[in-house]
């Protein structure tokens, strides 16, 4: 693997607020495949606060584990209902995308303890310590 394809950052983690389908995909698509573009190690997507997951938005988590395991690292998807994991498993899709439970009491470092981490602003928020990048999609207002 050339240096220039080498991870180069340990860790990205994306949280998905709302519907991950086609309305969803043109902004999403964009603040996806700019994690992957910084070629973390590890990139998690957190979909806990999904509700909704259609086959666009099954096509961009396998685009994105792509793109990431292209660059040697790998895509994790944290916090899935039981039916976005049925989802997946009706598109095949569930053994080569890897997931994993949210652990008992998790709260991402870009949220309050107790809080579920929506804000009233739109947009898109971004916090780096360190080697460490987070994106997360704030709600929309409407």
């Amino acid at each position: 693997m050339p240096a220039t394809d080498m991870p180069a950052v340990p860790f990205v983690e994306v949280v998905v607020v709302g519907a991950l389908d086609a309305a969803a995909i043109p902004r999403m698509r964009v603040q996806l495949e700019d994690a992957a573009a910084l070629r973390p190690v590890h990139m998690v997507v957190d979909l806990a606060d999904c509700p909704r997951l259609d086959a666009a938005g099954i096509d961009l988590l396998v685009s994105v584990h792509r793109a990431v395991w292209s660059s040697g690292g790998r895509l994790t998807l944290r916090g899935m209902s039981s039916r976005l994991y049925r989802l997946l498993a009706l598109a095949r899709v569930d053994r080569v995308l890897q997931t994993a439970p949210t652990p008992a009491g998790y709260e991402p470092r870009h949220r309050s303890p107790g809080t579920s981490g929506r804000t009233e602003a739109a947009g898109t928020e971004c916090s780096q310590r360190d080697d460490e990048v987070r994106w997360w999609e704030t709600a929309a207002t409407g």
